[in-house]
């Protein structure tokens, strides 16, 4: 290029910053007003304003010349978010952080100790002061060791009681170990041992009681006990054979008593036959009882008496021959008194050609005198 062509061209570059130059003055005067305006505004609405301006304020660079490019301003980067304030950790209590060292050292020291009760408490108190989960946990399994550890102490100590037959201080130390865990299978097991033997030393003490009122013949009473025993223990064969002896006892003193009660009554051949009767249906209760015994032996006494033969008159025609049935013979009699025993007799009479005659007599103290005419007086 020639040295004219270049300062042609230097020429022409410093028309072009001359234009420029000018046309920001220009683009300043025309801006100003509009600057000015907005200000106002601004102050007047305040923030507002701005917010309802739909277009960006001009700028000095967007003025330019008739036939120029505007050239947009390149937007703004936004600007990052303000970054969340971590949460504040909470403040620190020195005096119960001193108090929960204190604790812990108590727990470490009662597993030392191997003292449960004392990790217990000590546990119980840390878990008040902050619920850490690890915390409860090991409260949790101190709480359950110290559980089996007093349901085995109470079970060895039934289980002794047990061996030394003591039965009633088995059964309530089995019920205390119950109600630390009653799921223990063993449980039932000790227990059906307790009642098993509880239920043998109550019939065995049954039996001890009604053999003393046995020893003491006192039928009536063990007949009493003997009841409520029964229905206690019915599988006792012992408890229903005294039952069984009791009732026959007493049924054989009533049936005696009956007759010993009024021996007026004895002189009636119906009733002597009944009380002899009852003597020898209490023969199966006599070895059990002495006042049953004696009882039987004083009513045969009074029945002897009222069997004692009676005297009894028989007349006749000296040609009737006369027998007493199935007791013996009078014979050819005109009068003849013999004796029989209280009861009811046929006495008959027979003479050849002629028809025989049979009497009926009841023999008895009430009776008295007892006196048959009998004879054969109607020909055949």
């Amino acid at each position: 290029m020639s040295l004219d062509d270049q300062l042609a061209q230097a020429s022409a570059q410093r028309r072009q910053r001359l234009l420029r130059i000018v046309g920001l003055l220009v683009g300043l005067v025309v801006v100003a007003p509009v600057l000015y305006w907005i200000s106002v505004q601004f102050a007047a609405r305040g923030d507002s304003l701005v917010e309802n301006l739909a277009e960006p304020p001009l700028s000095v660079e967007s003025i330019h010349k008739p036939g120029e490019v505007a050239v947009p301003e390149p937007e703004p980067e936004p600007e990052p978010e303000p970054e969340s304030e971590p949460a504040p950790e909470p403040m620190v209590d020195p005096a119960q952080q001193a108090k929960i060292a204190a604790l812990l050292e108590t727990a470490r020291v009662g597993g030392v100790e191997n003292n449960l009760e004392k990790q217990q408490q000590a546990y119980q108190q840390l878990v008040a002061l902050e619920p850490r989960p690890e915390w409860q946990q090991q409260l949790n399994e101190l709480n359950q060791a110290i559980q089996a550890r007093d349901f085995a102490t109470v079970v060895q100590r039934a289980v002794n009681a047990l061996e030394q037959q003591d039965y009633q201080q088995a059964q309530q130390l089995l019920e205390q170990a119950a109600r630390i865990d009653s799921t223990r299978a063993e449980l039932a097991v000790l227990q059906a041992r307790a009642q098993e033997g509880i239920k043998a030393q109550q019939q065995q003490q049954a039996l001890q009681q009604l053999a003393v009122f046995i020893a003491a013949d006192e039928w009536p009473t063990v007949q009493l006990l003997v009841k409520k025993e029964v229905q206690a223990h019915p599988e006792n064969r012992e408890i229903q054979q005294i039952a069984q002896r009791a009732q026959a006892v007493t049924q054989a003193n009533a049936r005696l008593d009956e007759y010993l009660n009024r021996p007026d009554r004895l002189s009636d051949p119906r009733i002597l036959t009944n009380a002899i009767s009852a003597i020898a249906a209490s023969q199966d209760a006599l070895p059990h009882s002495a006042k049953l015994a004696a009882k039987i032996e004083r009513l045969e006494t009074l029945i002897e008496a009222e069997n004692q033969p009676l005297p009894v008159l028989i007349k006749s025609d000296n040609r009737t021959y006369i027998r007493v049935l199935q007791v013996g013979q009078v014979g050819n009699v005109t009068e003849r008194t013999i004796h029989l025993k209280p009861g009811t007799y046929q006495i008959e009479g027979r003479r050849e050609g002629y028809q025989t005659v049979l009497q009926t007599i009841v023999v008895s103290k009430s009776a008295l005198p007892v006196v048959v005419q009998i004879q054969c007086t109607t020909r055949i």
